[in-house]
């Protein structure tokens, strides 16, 4: 009886040896080097579409109607805006086929920031009578098959009118913050250009790069900020 435990159990022994073989090895590196291998969303949703039977498309063709989509988006937040509106979320299909993927576009009021970047310096010659803080925070997303590509600017403004009665953005803060899903990097950059007394523009870049490829897609969106108080989205995009 000792003998046949003995027996068994070397050859349990053998074969959990076995799963640690070169060649197991060798199979867990392949499944690896698969998931990385096509990392452009272009390629995943064509190989996606053939399987479904439909037609191919061009990255081109698929940013353009990203874009129609964001467009679209852009201007129904702006309309909300204007409204009064400042929690509002817009979502969009691209293109007509389910396995495009979606752009959203989000709009949130945000509490101060207790530590602010950024900041411009206040301009003596703004010797507001009355002013106020107003926030703002827009977020757009693109996402489909392997891949979504998000990136929010945010900050605030401080608005009113000047001894002279004129409307004036008396100081600002800016941020922008860029995020992605593996197997991509995301950086950001922003700036802001006062054009006038009045009205500062907000400018932001995000860059999406492919791990194991020298592939970079990019978001912009550019904020409007106004001394009435108001603020629009001047410009909401992604491209390759």
């Amino acid at each position: 009886m000792k003998k046949f435990i003995s027996a068994a159990t070397v050859l349990a022994l053998s074969l959990s040896l076995g799963a640690f073989t070169p060649k197991n090895a060798k199979a867990d590196t392949n499944v690896e080097s698969n998931v990385t291998e096509e990392q452009k969303p272009i390629d995943k949703l064509n190989e996606a579409l053939q399987k479904e039977g439909a037609q191919k498309i061009t990255e081109d063709e698929y940013f353009d109607l990203a874009n129609e989509a964001l467009e679209k988006a852009r201007i129904e937040v702006n309309k909300q805006l204007e409204e009064g509106k400042e929690d509002i979320k817009v979502e969009e299909k691209i293109g007509d086929q389910d396995s495009y993927g979606t752009v959203t576009f989000e709009t949130e009021e945000v509490q101060p920031l207790p530590t602010v970047k950024n900041q411009l310096v206040q301009n003596s010659d703004y010797t507001a009578l009355a002013y106020q803080n107003k926030n703002y925070s827009h977020t757009i997303t693109m996402k489909g098959i392997g891949y979504q590509f998000k990136m929010r600017t945010f900050g605030s403004f401080t608005h009113g009118k000047n001894s002279k009665g004129y409307a004036i953005v008396k100081g600002y803060t800016y941020q922008c913050d860029a995020q992605t899903t593996w197997p991509y990097s995301a950086s950001d950059i922003v700036r802001a250009d006062r054009v006038d007394q009045s009205y500062v523009k907000v400018i932001s870049k995000g860059t999406f790069t492919a791990l194991a490829q020298a592939v970079n897609y990019h978001g912009y969106i550019d904020i409007g900020l106004y001394g009435t108080g108001n603020y629009k989205v001047l410009r909401s995009k992604f491209d390759h």
